[in-house]
Protein backbone atom coordinates (compact mmCIF):
# COMPACT_ATOMS: atom_id res chain seq x y z
CA UNK A 1 0.00 0.00 0.00
CA UNK A 2 1.21 3.77 -0.83
CA UNK A 3 0.12 5.39 2.69
CA UNK A 4 -3.04 6.21 0.86
CA UNK A 5 -4.84 2.81 0.95
CA UNK A 6 -4.05 2.04 -2.84
CA UNK A 7 -2.12 -1.07 -3.93
CA UNK A 8 1.26 -0.35 -5.67
CA UNK A 9 2.05 -2.27 -8.86
CA UNK A 10 5.69 -3.32 -8.82
CA UNK A 11 7.14 -3.39 -12.33
CA UNK A 12 10.83 -4.94 -12.65
CA UNK A 13 12.68 -4.36 -15.64
CA UNK A 14 15.99 -6.18 -15.48
CA UNK A 15 17.13 -5.93 -18.90
CA UNK A 16 18.75 -3.57 -20.30
CA UNK A 17 21.86 -3.44 -18.18
CA UNK A 18 24.41 -2.74 -20.52
CA UNK A 19 24.70 1.05 -21.13
CA UNK A 20 24.57 0.94 -24.77
CA UNK A 21 20.92 -0.03 -23.99
CA UNK A 22 20.40 3.40 -22.42
CA UNK A 23 18.66 4.93 -24.92
CA UNK A 24 16.25 1.77 -25.67
CA UNK A 25 15.38 2.28 -21.76
CA UNK A 26 15.23 5.97 -21.87
CA UNK A 27 12.38 5.59 -25.01
CA UNK A 28 10.40 3.02 -22.53
CA UNK A 29 10.33 4.67 -19.80
CA UNK A 30 9.22 7.74 -21.06
CA UNK A 31 6.55 5.82 -22.86
CA UNK A 32 5.12 4.24 -19.75
CA UNK A 33 4.88 7.69 -18.84
CA UNK A 34 3.46 9.52 -21.63
CA UNK A 35 0.49 7.12 -21.79
CA UNK A 36 -0.44 6.38 -17.62
CA UNK A 37 -3.96 5.24 -17.26
CA UNK A 38 -4.90 4.91 -14.17
CA UNK A 39 -3.05 1.98 -13.68
CA UNK A 40 0.21 3.39 -14.91
CA UNK A 41 -0.63 6.33 -12.13
CA UNK A 42 0.35 3.68 -9.31
CA UNK A 43 4.12 3.55 -8.05
CA UNK A 44 6.26 2.07 -10.04
CA UNK A 45 9.54 -0.01 -9.04
CA UNK A 46 12.31 -0.27 -11.63
CA UNK A 47 15.14 -2.75 -10.81
CA UNK A 48 18.00 -1.83 -13.09
CA UNK A 49 21.37 -2.27 -12.91
CA UNK A 50 23.99 0.42 -10.90
CA UNK A 51 25.91 1.13 -14.34
CA UNK A 52 22.92 2.17 -16.06
CA UNK A 53 21.05 3.97 -13.07
CA UNK A 54 24.19 6.04 -12.66
CA UNK A 55 24.55 7.11 -16.59
CA UNK A 56 25.12 10.44 -16.78
CA UNK A 57 21.71 11.11 -18.91
CA UNK A 58 19.66 8.37 -17.10
CA UNK A 59 19.38 9.62 -13.47
CA UNK A 60 18.17 12.82 -13.88
CA UNK A 61 15.57 11.36 -16.77
CA UNK A 62 14.38 9.42 -14.29
CA UNK A 63 14.05 12.14 -11.68
CA UNK A 64 12.06 14.42 -14.30
CA UNK A 65 9.35 12.30 -14.98
CA UNK A 66 8.47 11.68 -10.80
CA UNK A 67 10.89 8.29 -10.55
CA UNK A 68 12.66 7.59 -7.10
CA UNK A 69 15.87 6.11 -7.32
CA UNK A 70 17.35 4.34 -4.08
CA UNK A 71 19.82 4.10 -2.86
CA UNK A 72 20.84 7.73 -4.32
Amino acid sequence: MDGKGRAMDYIFIERFCDPCNTKNYIFTILEISKNRSKIWSRVLIFTISSALINHWLTKPLLRSIGVKIYPE
